[in-house]
């Protein structure tokens, strides 16, 4: 992702994890815009995609730092998730 002075800007957060009162057992808070157990948002997905569209998918992984496999599984949860289209 990139700032408004073209600086490349990457967005590191922890979501908070709570206990059940009734069964005790521990759960994370869901965020929005990052999808259920993703270590990434919606918005980077989409940047990414729409990166290969004038790209291949070995450079755009490369340029952004992703092995071909964090691609991968990007790419499918995106499409998994019917509520986001590209």
């Amino acid at each position: 992702m990139h700032s408004k002075q073209n600086r490349e800007v990457m967005l590191y957060g922890n979501c908070r994890r709570f206990k059940c009162e009734n069964c005790q057992k521990p759960f994370s808070e869901n965020l929005e815009f990052v999808g259920n157990k993703k270590p990434f948002t919606h918005r980077y997905a989409h940047a990414i995609i729409k990166q290969v569209i004038h790209s291949d998918i070995i450079n755009v992984a490369k340029n952004n730092k992703l092995t071909e496999e964090e691609y991968e599984n990007l790419f499918i949860a995106l499409f998994e998730d019917t509520r986001y289209v590209v």
